[in-house]
């Protein structure tokens, strides 16, 4: 099994709109079992400065269980703010393998770059 996570913010430039994404792809290059996980959770926040503006949590699991191979968009909410600079994308995934007997592991991934509501950082 092989997982990537991308982690942007995405903006609506003209609207005063930002969005945290972490877009997740999967596949299996060797097969192996459907059922791999028995928890697979992404939360994603946008941040401000490194102060928290809003979040979600997406359940993966069933989409990586039942695909040999996808991808998802894992997105916070938009929020409103035409203040420009120190917006960023924080992403963290919890998971359990299935079967391992190893219990719930947590992957803190490396936050998006800053951007500007104006796009001029």
């Amino acid at each position: 099994m092989k997982v990537e996570v991308n982690v942007c913010v995405v903006g609506d430039v003209e609207h005063g709109f930002h969005m945290a994404r972490a877009h997740v792809g999967w596949y299996r290059p060797n097969g192996g079992p459907l059922n791999a996980f028995d928890k697979f959770v992404v939360h994603t926040r946008l941040e401000r400065y490194d102060v928290f503006a809003n979040g979600r949590d997406l359940d993966l699991r069933p989409a990586i269980n039942f695909n040999a191979s996808g991808s998802r968009d894992a997105d916070a909410e938009w929020r409103f703010n035409t203040s420009t600079g120190g917006w960023t994308s924080d992403v963290t995934i919890e998971y359990d393998l299935d079967n391992d007997g190893k219990g719930r592991f947590v992957w803190d991934l490396h936050g998006s770059h800053e951007v500007s509501l104006d796009e001029v950082e």
